[in-house]
């Protein structure tokens, strides 16, 4: 076993090394968010219930009030490396059952995974968010094999925590619970039975999502919610909803399995979709005979979630990483398909090794240009718009540029003057920062700007780009005229 454990460790000094390299660069906007919601926060309690707004990651936020808001880009994303890392070894003991050869899989998967590894270096709740689901599979297996005490506590636990690290982990917990109520009535063939089963399993847990609910969601629950950038005293803020659009959900589900895999985007979302269907559909046999009800676990995670998402038309279903939990699925269903596979041997052993290999190698290019540009590089744009010991600017956005240009100028101990567009005539700003959604380079060289009164020239002086599932690119101009 002297192998497999150096493996073992191997994999995890893997999984660590990314995600520090990870968590270099410029803070991007959301963390900056955070932050700046804890500002007014003058006791640790506080961030429970004094922050009613849904950037505020409760985990994420304690930490960070911790550590202190002026600590360095890798030591405020330290937690989410550290949950990061566990998450490798979480994977590997949803395998373990299955040999050590499973969990090597598993735990290779997770730590060269590129949004694996995004998340797991980001100062967000996005990494408890993969690890919680991971331990409440882990812990939901054991129930199942072991009926006891410890593993439904466990598993209460383990979502509580998922919850306090992000809202979102009600859509694990609810997808564990129709799992569980499946394999039950699978076993039985009782479908009361199952129902008072997993009521049963789930009571720990129900008992967690209550309490966090009411503690964090107090303010919702009494007065209701509303939709604002800051936090608004006697209602819970939602930072902002964009409206259902198929084209939207389409591109997001697939580049978050895209990415997953290390496709990188290349494909188009129906043949990502299609492909993702037709790759479980073509697995099942994989599983027959088998003792192992996975399976059913991903065809609801990965199926049955996004197109309950489709259905309901939820709102901000263009935002890749709020299908995350179902990325963490298909990157199970893989491990499980590359083992099963390998087994079988013949043809299989080599189709797996071929999609292990293809795995890795697009993941590598993923993280190859995620380390090159990052989230961002704010701190770039900031510096180069200093003059004469100030920045006066104004952006097409007038919230998250202005965010973002504090945070940066106050490092730099530069006052930065923000310029609404309605005041240009009368104080005319030196920079306009432009967040350009696509290519930066499709940006214009000169930005001519006719307002009422008044008309203003603007030449582009550079260009900030980021790479993957968080930031902006930024497209500097300066005024000349």
């Amino acid at each position: 076993m002297a192998w497999q454990a150096m493996a073992a460790i191997g994999l995890i000094v893997l999984g660590a090394t990314l995600r520090f390299y990870g968590a270099r660069g410029d803070l991007w906007l959301d963390e900056i968010w955070s932050m700046a919601l804890l500002k007014p926060i003058n006791l640790l309690g506080e961030i429970i219930w004094g922050i009613n707004h849904d950037n505020n990651h409760v985990l994420n936020s304690i930490y960070l009030y911790v550590v202190g808001l002026n600590a360095s880009p890798v030591s405020l994303r330290g937690l989410s490396i550290a949950l990061g890392v566990v998450s490798v070894i979480a994977a590997g003991l949803i395998f373990l059952r299955n040999g050590f050869l499973a969990a090597l899989i598993a735990m290779l998967l997770f730590a060269v995974s590129y949004p694996a590894v995004h998340f797991g270096s980001e100062a967000r709740g996005y990494s408890g968010l993969i690890l919680f689901s991971l331990l409440s599979l882990v812990f939901l297996q054991r129930e199942f094999s072991l009926p006891s005490w410890v593993n439904r506590q466990s598993l209460g636990l383990a979502i509580g925590l998922g919850l306090l690290s992000h809202l979102s982990m009600v859509i694990p917990a609810a997808t564990f619970g129709l799992w569980t109520m499946w394999v039950i009535w699978r076993r039985t063939a009782d479908l009361r039975k199952a129902l008072v089963n997993s009521f049963f399993i789930f009571i720990p847990a129900l008992v967690w999502t209550i309490a966090v609910t009411v503690s964090v969601g107090f303010n919702a629950l009494r007065y209701g919610t509303v939709i604002s950038v800051q936090s608004v005293p006697n209602k819970f803020a939602i930072g902002g909803l964009n409206p259902f659009e198929l084209a939207g959900f389409m591109n997001a589900y697939s580049e978050l399995l895209g990415l997953t895999v290390g496709l990188q985007g290349r494909l188009p979302a129906l043949a990502c979709l299609a492909g993702a269907a037709v790759l479980i559909a073509a697995a099942a046999p994989l599983w027959r005979g088998r003792d192992d009800r996975r399976f059913s676990l991903y065809v609801i995670g990965v199926i049955i979630v996004p197109a309950v998402a489709l259905a309901a038309q939820l709102p901000n279903s263009n935002i890749p990483r709020y299908f995350l939990f179902s990325g963490i699925m298909f990157l199970l269903f893989i491990a499980d398909v590359i083992n099963l596979a390998w087994f079988k041997g013949g043809l299989l052993r080599i189709a797996a090794a071929a999609m292990l290999l293809a795995f890795v190698g697009g993941n590598a290019m993923s993280l190859f240009h995620f380390f090159a540009d990052g989230r961002g590089h704010y701190s770039q744009a900031v510096s180069a718009m200093v003059k004469n010991g100030r920045i006066v600017f104004g952006s097409d956005h007038d919230f998250r540029t202005p965010m973002v240009v504090g945070y940066f100028s106050q490092q730099l101990g530069v006052p930065a003057n923000y310029v609404f567009v309605k005041d240009w005539c009368v104080a005319p700003p030196d920079w306009y920062v432009v967040e350009q959604p696509n290519n930066p380079i499709l940006a214009h060289d000169v930005a001519n700007l006719n307002l009422p009164a008044c008309a203003l020239q603007f030449t582009r002086a550079d260009s900030y780009s980021y790479w993957g599932l968080s930031g902006r690119n930024w497209v500097l101009y300066r005024r000349t005229g």
